[in-house]
């Protein structure tokens, strides 16, 4: 998309909609605490669009998607997609301690 100004926007999923700012920096951790290496908390809160984001919207977010992947992954493979169920597993597998420890912490800091 190319904006009024020529500022060019890709889109490339087939929902595209708009949501909270920090949404997609939010998902993107999910990949970086599955790969490892990085200290994502510290990254939530240093990062600029989920640094000022509600450490409960966060963590809710977190629950959902965890409950998402987990529920996911029971299902048999949708054909064709063979690695789908066990890519929803590993998301879940990295999603389901960082969520504990964020419960854990008071009113869900980040």
């Amino acid at each position: 998309m190319i904006g009024p100004d020529g500022t060019v926007t890709v889109v490339d999923w087939p929902w595209a909609c708009r949501g909270p700012a920090w949404l997609d920096t939010a998902l993107l951790l999910v990949n970086v605490r599955l790969h490892g290496g990085h200290d994502t908390e510290a990254l939530l809160r240093r990062l600029p669009l989920t640094a000022g984001a509600d450490p409960a919207a966060l963590t809710g977010f977190y629950a959902g998607l965890a409950g998402f992947f987990t529920d996911s992954a029971r299902r048999p493979p949708p054909p064709n997609i063979p690695t789908v169920r066990a890519f929803q597993q590993a998301q879940a597998d990295a999603l389901l301690p960082w969520l504990r420890h964020r419960l854990s912490r008071p009113q869900n800091a980040g």
